[in-house]
Parts: C-alpha cells; structure tokens; sequence
C-alpha cells in the first residue's frame, strides 16, 4: 500500500521539471532573450497543469507583469497534448517490442479500436445511469448543479484568501487563480453530500461525461484563442524549454520508471507520462493500450497516487503558486526549496528500499 501511495518518482520529476526549466531559463534563455525567470514554470503549467491551468494563470501572468505567459502556457499544454500521444503511442510499441509490458507481449496485439478511439457495437456500453426522473429534473442538469455549487464554493474561499492576503506583506494571493480553490469545493460538496445522503444519487459516469465535454471544450476554445503573434515572438525560447522539458519527461519515464516504480514499472510509468504531458484522461488512454483490462497495479497506484498528488501538483496549489513565489522570494530561494524537496523524495525512496540502481529484468522475473 505504501508505495503505491508514495508519489516520491512524480514529485521528483515535477520537481527536477521546475529545476531544469527555471535553470534553462536563467543561465540561457534570459540572457539571450530576456525572458524572466518564471518563464521555466510553462513546462509545468502547460505540461502537468494542462489548457484549465494555463487559461487560469490569465490574470497572475497579468499581475506578475508577464501578459504573454497565459498564451504562452496554452502553446505549451497544447505541446503537451501532441506529444503524450505521438510519443506515448511510440514508448508503447517500443516497450512491448522489448518485453517491458506486462500484459501485451507484441505490437501486434494492440487494439486497432483503441487506438482509433472507435468502439466496435458489440462492446459498447451504457454512458450514463438516471438516478432522477427526467420528469422531474434532468439528471445532466443535476449533477451539473453540483459541478457548479463548487465552482462557487471556490470562488467564496479565494475571495476571502485574497481580501486577508491583502493586508500582508508581501501580497502572495493577489493573483492567486481559482482552480485549486475549485478543487477544494468539490471535496467539501463531496464530504456534505455523503453526510445529508444526496451522494447516493450521484452517478460517476455522468459525472465523467461532463469532465470530457468541459476538457473538450475548454481545449478547443483555449486553442482558438492562442495568440499566434505572442508565440511567434517568444518562438526561440518557448521552443527550447519545450525540447529541453520534453526530453526531461521521456528521460524519466523510460530510464528512471524502471528503476523507482514497483511492479509494472512500464504500465505506471506510461500512465504517468500521459498524464504529465497532457490530461488524466491521456494517461489512462495510455495504460488501456498496454493495458486493456487493467490486469497490472498500475491503475489502482495511479488512483492512489492522485489523492495525495493532484491538490499539490499538476494544476494544484503548487503549479498555480510557483510563478508568483519565483517573482515574489528570487530565484536562489525558490531554487533551493525543490532542490532540498528532490534530496528529500531520494532519501525517502532510497531507504525504504524503492529505489533499484539496475534495470529490473524483463517481463516474468525480477519485477516486483
């Protein structure tokens, strides 16, 4: 249980992630292009935050006197977007070529279905289940309501941060967005709902469907409203942080999965790079290619994972934070803080034994 709970190889990539881009950016990019240092942080926000975060980030950019990083971070979740599934597909094929997948022992034995996204009539499945009477309520309407009762609950929790960040010094949340918040607001409606019942008149898929239709729209929209004169003119060192990050999160994923991952280090690290480039949804597109059925732990780790994980990272408090405390308390404190919490994750990992300094073998032994 614990170390599917342990987020140690995420946090250290994510960590290693704001490092590298942070450091590119100063020792290069600024010099030669005179970006700020808080530019590095795209890799992140795009990245692992995707398209919700970067639009989210508007008005912090705003305020950190950088109004090109929200399109900026949109250009680099759409990146992000491309390569989980040109260079997901790719590690896929590689890794069963190689005997590093568990479950698909050839690339031949990849579904056509999946990967065209198309569901044959025999193995399609209801969407959706009522649990109210469309006489009464529309059920999407419903759950919608709830969705929304969030958003709202999130929006009343940044107001009051903000009006009491106003009166410290420095001002931390002045531009603090409000997804996190949202975020908060969900659990709270989730806890209270349980508590009067009304819970038990939730449906998951219907919740699901409308994660995919707000992802979706929320995608195609970010996209058309991407600003193509900013991204030409911030072209060079936006295309350097993006191979420079690229490389990074293909580095981890192929070299250091296999060595802090246990058990199925291949189906968790592939889930995790789907989801690091692009969305959650990418990286379990990903896992059900190398894992149609979900025979390996990698599913249940990655939901683990999650609980802990996403309020910090991937479009959490420390994705949204990170821009302003680089602006706020320099470069050599922020610096210093993920390279000590990196030290720290080693450590952790290292002496509870998770960590294997060879290549576990291939596929029926020594992968455990």
């Amino acid at each position: 249980m614990i170390p599917h709970l342990f987020t140690g190889f995420r946090m250290i990539r994510d960590d290693v992630k704001y490092l590298v881009g942070v450091g590119i950016s100063v020792l290069l990019l600024g010099p030669l292009f005179g970006v700020p240092a808080f530019f590095g942080a795209l890799l992140e926000i795009g990245f692992s935050g995707g398209h919700g975060t970067a639009a989210g980030m508007r008005e912090a950019f705003e305020q950190l006197g950088f109004p090109a990083g929200s399109d900026l971070g949109l250009m680099s979740a759409t990146v992000g977007v491309i390569s989980a599934v040109v260079f997901g597909m790719a590690m896929v094929n590689l890794a069963a070529r190689r005997g590093y997948t568990k479950v698909i022992k050839s690339p031949k034995e990849l579904s056509i279905d999946k990967i065209r996204g198309l569901i044959p009539e025999s193995d399609r499945k209801p969407g959706t289940t009522m649990t109210i009477a469309p006489d009464a309520l529309e059920p999407f309407a419903f759950h919608a309501a709830f969705v929304g009762l969030a958003i709202l609950i999130g929006w009343y929790l940044l107001t009051g941060i903000k009006t009491l960040s106003a009166r410290m010094e420095p001002d931390l949340f002045r531009s603090f967005p409000l997804f996190p918040l949202a975020m908060i607001g969900g659990i709270i409606v989730q806890i209270v709902s349980a508590k009067l019942g009304i819970a038990r008149y939730f449906d998951r898929k219907t919740y699901d469907r409308i994660l995919g239709f707000a992802l979706d729209f929320l995608v195609v929209s970010a996209i058309a409203s991407i600003k193509l004169d900013v991204f030409l003119a911030f072209f060079w060192p936006f295309a350097i942080l993006m191979v420079v990050g690229l490389g990074w999160v293909i580095f981890a994923t192929w070299f250091l999965a296999p060595r802090m991952l246990p058990g199925s280090w291949f189906e968790r690290g592939i889930t995790e790079y789907g989801m690091q480039t692009g969305v959650t949804a990418l990286g379990l597109l990903l896992l059900r290619v190398a894992d149609p059925q979900f025979e390996t732990e990698a599913a249940e780790s990655f939901g683990f994972k999650q609980i802990i994980y996403e309020p910090l990272m991937g479009g959490g408090f420390v994705t949204a934070s990170a821009p302003i405390l680089i602006a706020t308390f320099g470069v050599g404190t922020s610096y210093a803080v993920g390279a000590l919490s990196v030290v720290l994750m080693l450590l952790v990992a290292y002496f509870s034994g998770w960590i294997r300094l060879s290549h576990p073998n291939r596929r029926g032994s020594g992968s455990t």
